[in-house]
């Protein structure tokens, strides 16, 4: 059984290697650098100018996959509110356990 390469692989050890990493980055429109996101800490938030070096010190490191996270100002996220764009934006009402409808 262990001579089949497609049964090792079913039955090894699971491997963890930088090709199952993703890599969150957060950015934020007319920030200049980057900054600290105090509720998480060691994560920054970037600006347009220093988001493309942070992501090719990522793929110097092998990590080639990332998720983009931006800042949504408040009148986005207020018309986004508005037009019930679920998934998106949590809904304020259902944060503070008040009925989505009313």
């Amino acid at each position: 059984m262990r001579l089949n390469s497609n049964l090792r692989d079913l039955l090894a050890e699971v491997r963890l290697s930088t090709n199952d990493l993703i890599q969150p980055l957060f950015i934020k429109e007319g920030l200049s650098g980057k900054e600290a996101i105090e509720s998480m800490p060691n994560i920054n938030r970037y600006g347009q100018d220093s988001i493309f070096s942070e992501i090719e010190d990522l793929l110097e490191h092998d990590i080639n996959t990332i998720a983009l996270f931006p800042v949504i100002n408040d009148s986005w996220q207020h018309w986004l509110y508005q037009h019930r764009c679920p998934g998106r934006v949590p809904k304020q009402s259902r944060l503070r356990g008040e009925n989505a409808n009313g």
